[in-house]
């Protein structure tokens, strides 16, 4: 391409760049020597200012002690009780000269209070303290504490020397004080009048009480002590620190300050001098380096840049060789050699290059074609995309699919275009498929996001709708694009959907479904299967059948289903078979062999109906149809036995009394022929009338047994009591009828059984029981309802009575059968010598 800009040439960055970072290497060599030659000055420095503020500290530390040792001597002297005599010990205190040399603002004794009770002073100066010195010096001696150097605010500032009084047992009892004034000359006088150096200066302050005790820049006549936090410079003392370091003092200038600690006191000594008189020197050495770094960076600069252009002159040439080949249309021709042997080198790798690009060019053109020809060749549709998104590549099955399924004037799939171009036939079918889902799956490949992508997806050509199966895969190891492939699905589709039909139906069907191999090897069962067997489908898989097997099967039955399916066919009976619990159970069952396209047989199904409860009806179908049986010739025995019954009882009850009144008839006829008037005739006609009133009643009663008519209108109770009276006049048996709640009405049918139960019963008693008394027991307001009938007879063996014949046998079957009938429960208890109890409940 052609240079627009020189900034973008070789020739002129190369140059720039080597100025650069040779003025980078010099000017940062000059700037380290100076920081260098800064901090070995500052530490030089430093260590001479340690060295004064140590000596400095010394002297005061010593000056200090001289005051201390002098105050413990003269408090020895001095006898507590003293104290209480304030004259005779500021007498005392007056005879010590000691005082005045040592102390400038005199010396006072107090008590533990700290209150002064005696005091010495300069003749031009008064004594003055505050309650806060008083509470410091009461403090002081409660802590027992061997001395006291502190400063006082009081006007003037001052500092405090004491030490304890102590009595006999070594107890405090006052305190002696020695009060150094800082305005009057002192031994500190020195510091406040000099300077360190020629801008320096000295400070002295107190640690515990944080304020300056003296400075060389304090005026000594202030009125009051100073903060320490006034002075920058002493924050690393208040850390207990000691040494030299750079800070600020209180106008803000920056200093050189070296700290060192007076332990007598609790106190710091700090020297301090600015660092524009402290580095002066550097500073002027740091401006000589500068001026010698610019003239050493403008000649090597004009000298490199000079070298550098000579040097790439040939290099530039080729260049523009080069240049002006690439904008003219001609293809690439080899560049001439120059002299230089590296330029060369490089001029002959590029002609090398040229010939092998050149043919690496014709080899990639026949690489092309292959790569088309074989993408046309595939029977799947596959279409490249590059980065971007665009078709870079398409085979022609696509292309000609796509020709089919466009409408007619519209183009099919072109190089170039966007990728929705190759899904826009993409039909939504109630799939949540549509052309912008796969847009953006294959959107997701070419960003990287997924590592692949697959969809199916239905397109309608030609009035046929055809289903693809697209896998989207990224372009080489680096992605430089995607690779789209889709095969036509359909009968795939189609296939699968018959498959999950016909699984659907085998997994639903309300059969047993099993399939087998060749050697009868269960291969697959349904739920039904596992519903009726209770075998789960993992536990029959691999096992044979037999396993389900009961032994009620006859043997011929297997013989006969394995010779059907032997000669390929289908075999159709019962199988009696046992489940996991034990249950038996009857399967009809369709057996047939599964045949491949070749008309050999791979598998065997069976499709079995569980047939036990169609086996169970018919069973007791038949069961019921002889029961109905022998319930009919019981019903037609029991209709006979009840016409005997009261054939019986008119001929027993009816026949006397008709041959009776036919006697007495014809009695009265022959008398009333031969005696007209005689009583004889009188009587014969009341005993007639007397017989037929008998008759009559027998009757009545005997229809009554039929059907009592007063059971409609009273109730059964009421029908049970009339009788039961009229038995115990037959009869001569007690009954006695017992009701708890009275009269309830019951369905019309239901009281009729009841009452026919307790005319058997009554019956029985009064023919066989041979018994005086029987007590019915009737309780019709509970569910169920329940009749209770005993007597006191002479029972009998239920055992014999059940293989008996007898009529006492029939009559207590009519009763359990017609109890039964009805739905109710019969119940007989009865033992020869103990009578009878019946219970019923319907």
């Amino acid at each position: 391409m052609a240079l627009k800009f020189p900034w973008h040439s070789l020739s002129t960055r190369v140059p720039l760049l080597t100025l650069a970072i040779f003025m980078a290497s010099m000017w940062s060599l000059s700037l380290y020597a100076g920081r260098m030659l800064r901090l070995d000055m500052q530490h030089q420095l430093g260590e001479q200012q340690f060295s004064t503020a140590s000596f400095i500290a010394a002297n005061i530390d010593r000056e200090l002690g001289i005051r201390l040792d002098a105050l413990q001597q003269i408090s020895a002297t001095i006898a507590p009780a003293l104290l209480d005599k304030p004259l005779a010990l500021q007498h005392l205190m007056a005879q010590l000269p000691v005082f005045q040399n040592l102390f400038n603002g005199g010396t006072f004794a107090t008590r533990l209070d700290g209150v002064p009770v005696a005091s010495v002073t300069p003749t031009h100066q008064t004594l003055v303290s505050k309650a806060a010195d008083a509470a410091h010096l009461s403090a002081f001696l409660a802590a027992a504490e061997p001395r006291l150097i502190a400063l006082s605010d009081s006007a003037p500032p001052s500092i405090r020397v004491a030490v304890p009084l102590r009595n006999p047992q070594g107890q405090p009892v006052g305190a002696l004080v020695g009060v150094i004034v800082l305005s009057s000359s002192n031994f500190l006088t020195n510091i406040a009048q000099n300077r360190y150096g020629q801008t320096g200066g000295y400070l002295l302050f107190s640690r515990q009480q944080r304020q300056v005790v003296t400075a060389s820049d304090m005026p000594s006549t202030a009125g009051s002590l100073q903060p320490a936090s006034s002075y920058p410079a002493v924050a690393q003392v208040m850390r207990d620190q000691e040494g030299s370091d750079i800070s600020m003092d209180p106008h803000g200038v920056e200093v050189l300050v070296s700290n060192k600690h007076i332990p007598l006191a609790n106190w710091s000594m700090s020297v301090m001098l600015p660092t524009e008189e402290a580095f002066a020197p550097v500073r002027e050495q740091q401006h000589r380096i500068r001026i010698a770094t610019v003239f050493l960076t403008l000649l090597a600069g004009l000298l490199t840049w000079w070298i550098l252009k000579r040097q790439l002159a040939p290099l530039v040439g080729t260049v523009k060789t080069l240049a002006n080949q690439t904008r003219s249309e001609q293809s690439l021709r080899p560049l001439p050699l120059t002299q230089q042997y590296e330029i060369d080198t490089l001029i002959d790798g590029f002609n090398r290059l040229l010939m092998t690009l050149k043919q690496r060019n014709d080899a990639l053109i026949a690489s092309v074609a292959l790569n088309q020809n074989t993408l046309d060749s595939v029977a799947a549709q596959i279409a490249v995309l590059d980065p971007n998104g665009r078709v870079v590549a398409v085979n022609q099955p696509w292309q000609q699919f796509a020709a089919k399924a466009c409408a007619p004037g519209e183009e099919g799939i072109t190089i170039g275009a966007d990728c929705l171009a190759l899904i826009q036939d993409c039909q939504e079918i109630n799939e949540g498929i549509n052309p912008q889902v796969l847009h953006r799956g294959i959107q997701a490949v070419l960003d990287g996001a997924e590592p692949a992508y697959t969809a199916e997806y239905p397109v309608q050509a030609r009035q046929q709708l055809h289903w693809f199966y697209m896998s989207v895969t990224p372009l080489g190891p680096d992605r430089q694009g995607v690779v789209i492939s889709r095969s036509d699905t359909t009968e795939r589709k189609l296939a699968g959907e018959l498959l999950r039909k016909l699984s659907r139906v085998a997994e639903q069907a309300p059969l047993s479904i099993m399939i087998t191999d060749l050697q009868g090897t269960i291969e697959y069962t349904n739920p039904y299967f596992s519903d009726k067997t209770g075998y789960a489908a993992h536990e029959v898989l691999g096992q044979n059948p037999r396993f389900l097997k009961s032994g009620l099967t006859p043997p011929e039955v297997y013989h006969g289903l394995w010779h059907a399916l032997e000669a390929q066919r289908v075999w159709r009976g019962e199988l009696h078979n046992r489940t996991k619990n034990g249950d038996l159970f009857v399967e009809r069952a369709v057996i047939a062999p599964v045949l491949n396209p070749a008309g050999q047989v791979t598998h065997y199904v069976a499709l079995k109906e569980d047939i036990t409860e169609d086996k169970k009806r018919e069973k007791n179908r038949l069961s019921l149809s002889v029961r109905i049986e022998e319930l009919s010739r019981r019903l037609v025995r029991t209709q006979e036995d009840t016409r005997l019954r009261f054939s019986q009882e008119l001929h027993d009850r009816t026949s006397p009394n008709l041959a009776a009144l036919r006697i007495n008839l014809d009695i009265i006829a022959h008398t009333r022929q031969q005696h007209p008037n005689t009583q004889d005739f009188a009587d014969r006609i009341d005993d007639t009338r007397a017989l037929i009133e008998d008759t009559t009643m027998s009757i009545r009663e005997i229809c009554a047994g039929l059907h009592p008519p007063a059971i409609e209108r009273g109730g059964l109770f009421g029908v049970v009591q009339s009788y039961a009276q009229q038995f115990a006049k037959r009869t001569a048996i007690q009954v006695h009828v017992s009701c708890p709640h009275g009269e309830i009405r019951l369905q019309a049918d239901l009281e009729l059984l009841l009452f026919r139960v307790v005319q058997e019963a009554l019956t029985n008693c009064a023919k066989h029981a041979k018994a005086h008394s029987a007590e019915i027991r009737l309780q019709l307001d509970s569910q169920p309802r329940m009749l209770t009938i005993s007597d006191d007879g002479c029972g009998f063996d239920q055992e014999k009575m059940n293989h008996s014949t007898h009529r006492v046998g029939l009559g207590l079957l009519n009763m359990r059968e017609t109890v039964e009938f009805a739905g109710g429960s019969f119940r007989l208890e009865s033992a020869v010598g103990h009578g009878t109890r019946i219970y019923v409940e319907v």
